[in-house]
């Protein structure tokens, strides 16, 4: 996903991704390039809507 939106010139577009994801491969994620990680221990949907708005503040320049 990263590497089509990079090849499309939209590599500023914020990739979420959420799922049953191991810590070690969250991580990995994340130093791909991945905004925001989310997995089942992540259950609160406040908490989660709040950092997706957070990743779309940040990749526009609002914080």
């Amino acid at each position: 996903m990263l590497d089509g939106l990079k090849a499309a010139g939209m590599s500023d577009v914020p990739v979420i991704v959420g799922g049953i994801i191991p810590d070690s491969d969250g991580r990995a994620l994340v130093e791909l390039g991945v905004a925001a990680v989310y997995t089942p221990k992540d259950f609160g949907l406040t908490e989660i809507m709040g950092g997706i708005v957070e990743v779309i503040r940040k990749a526009n320049g609002l914080d």
